[in-house]
C-alpha cells in the first residue's frame, strides 16, 4: 500500500469525490487496523509539537504533527512570497506517495502515514521563473505492546521456585520474542517461564516484548525471598528453655534475697545484746551462770521462759540508749488493736523520755525495728490533730524488756 495518498493525493486525476469517498473509508478502517489503539486524532497525536522545515530564502514550511502513534495524519503548510501568476506545487511525501499540481489546496496537504518509519517530505513551488525549495522530517512510530507479569508467588523463603507467566497486547499484535531477566543474574525465554531463587533478598524481574513491527515494550515486577525459617518445634523448644532458665534464676534470686536477709537479720540481732544478763545457772547454784540467755516470750502472757545462748558484747553508747527505749516502752504498758496511744510511744516521746539527740533515737528505732524487737504502726495519739507513728513491743522485746531491770546500769 505504497500507493496510500493524501486527501488530495493519487486520486487527482480521477474523480474528486470518488477521492474523497475512498478518503473516509480508509479513515474508518482505521480502528480496526490498530487493533483498539487510539486513532490518529487522539490527544496524543494533537499534543506533539510542530517542526519547521528548511527552505530557500522566502518560503517556510511546517509540519503538524512531524511525529506521533501510526497511522498518523500530517498536515503540511508551505508559505511563499506572492507574486504575478499561480504558483506549481510538486509534493513528495517520502513514502512513495507525490501530489503535484497548481491553485489553492496544493499549498496545505494532508498525508496519512499508516506505517512507522523515518520519511523526509520535500516540495518545489515555481511561481513564474522563480522557485521554491522546502524539506522535513516527519517520524510515526508504531504503537508500544502493553506487557504484564503475572507471578506465582512473589514471597517466601529461600529456595523459593516461581512460575512466571508473561502477557502482552497492543502494538503489532504479533510479537516476536519473550526475553526475561530475573535480577539475580538469570535471564531466560518464552512466555512461561520458572525460576528457583537460592539466596534471599529482593529481586527485579524484567521481561521485555519485542513485536513484528520491531517495537519493544517492557515492565517489572518484584520478587522477595526470605531467608530459611526456623522450624516450629525449634522455636517452640528454645522458648521453653528459655522460660525454665529464668524461672530457676528467678527461684535463685529469692532464696539468695532471703539468705542475705536472713543474714542481716542475724547480725542484728547479734549486734543488739539487749536482753544478755547473767541467769543463774541450774547447775551451780549461785544465781551466778556463765552463760547468758535470752528470753524469748514475756512470762507474764506465758509463764514460761525459753532460751537461746549469744555472745556477749561490752556495752557502747548505742546499746545503752537501745535499752532505756526498750524499757521506757515497756514502762508504758502494752496497747490493744483499737486503743489511743499517748505521746510517750511516739518518737519525739522516746526522744524526750530516753534524753538524746533524734538522729541517736532514730537509728537504734531502725535497729529495734529490723531485729523484731520494736513493732511500728500508725496510729491515733492523744493531743495530735493527725495520727503518729508508735513504738510498741514485740514478744521478743517483752522479753527482753523483762531481763534488762537485772542488769546493772
Amino acid at each position: 500500500m505504497n500507493g496510500v495518498t493524501s486527501l488530495r493525493g493519487r486520486y487527482r486525476q480521477r474523480n474528486r469525490a470518488s477521492a474523497f469517498v475512498a478518503t473516509i473509508l480508509v479513515l474508518a478502517a482505521l480502528p480496526v487496523l490498530s487493533a483498539g489503539a487510539p486513532g490518529p486524532f487522539s490527544a496524543a497525536h494533537a499534543d506533539a509539537p510542530d517542526t519547521a522545515g528548511t527552505c530557500t530564502s522566502g518560503a517556510a514550511l511546517t509540519a503538524s504533527p512531524s511525529t506521533g502513534e501510526a497511522p498518523l495524519i500530517v498536515n503540511f503548510i508551505l508559505t511563499i512570497p506572492s507574486g504575478t501568476g499561480t504558483p506549481h506545487y510538486s509534493w513528495n511525501f517520502g513514502d512513495g506517495a507525490y501530489w503535484n499540481g497548481s491553485g489553492v489546496g496544493y499549498s496545505d496537504p494532508s498525508h496519512l502515514y499508516l506505517s512507522s518509519g523515518f520519511f523526509e517530505v520535500t516540495v518545489l513551488a515555481s511561481v513564474g521563473s522563480s522557485q521554491y525549495h522546502c524539506s522535513v522530517e516527519v517520524e510515526p512510530y508504531g504503537r508500544v505492546p502493553s506487557v504484564g507479569i503475572t507471578a506465582t508467588p512473589t514471597s517466601g523463603t529461600a529456595p523459593m521456585a516461581v512460575r512466571f507467566l508473561a502477557e502482552a497486547f497492543g502494538g503489532s499484535g504479533t510479537y516476536e520474542s519473550f526475553n526475561w531477566s530475573f535480577g539475580d543474574g538469570a535471564v531466560g525465554t518464552g512466555i512461561e517461564v520458572n525460576h528457583t531463587y537460592g539466596n534471599s533478598g529482593v529481586y527485579l524481574v524484567r521481561l521485555s516484548v519485542l513485536d513484528s513491527n520491531g517495537t519493544r515494550g517492557s515492565t517489572t515486577i518484584q520478587v522477595s525471598v526470605l531467608a530459611p525459617g526456623i522450624p516450629l518445634w525449634l522455636v517452640a523448644l528454645l522458648v521453653g528453655s528459655i522460660a525454665v532458665l529464668l524461672l530457676v534464676l528467678l527461684v535463685a534470686l529469692r532464696r539468695l534475697s532471703r539468705l542475705r536477709r536472713m543474714s542481716r537479720e542475724q547480725e542484728l540481732m547479734e549486734s543488739v545484746p539487749l536482753g544478755v544478763g547473767p541467769r543463774p545457772s541450774p547447775t551451780d547454784g549461785t544465781g551466778i551462770g556463765s552463760t547468758p540467755t535470752l528470753v524469748l516470750s514475756p512470762a507474764r502472757e506465758t509463764g514460761q521462759r525459753d532460751s537461746r545462748v549469744i555472745a556477749a558484747r561490752p556495752p557502747e553508747e548505742l546499746l545503752r540508749v537501745s535499752q532505756r527505749i526498750v524499757r521506757h516502752i515497756a514502762a508504758q504498758g502494752a496497747l490493744r488493736g483499737d486503743e489511743v496511744a499517748s505521746r510517750a510511744f511516739t518518737q519525739a516521746g522516746i526522744q524526750a523520755a530516753v534524753g538524746v539527740s533524734r538522729s541517736s533515737v532514730s537509728n537504734a528505732l531502725r535497729r529495734l525495728e529490723r531485729a523484731r524487737i520494736l513493732l511500728s504502726d500508725v496510729r491515733h495519739v492523744h493531743g495530735e490533730p493527725r495520727r503518729l507513728r508508735v513504738y510498741t513491743l514485740t514478744d521478743l522485746g517483752w522479753a527482753l524488756a523483762s531481763d534488762l531491770p537485772r542488769r546493772p546500769r
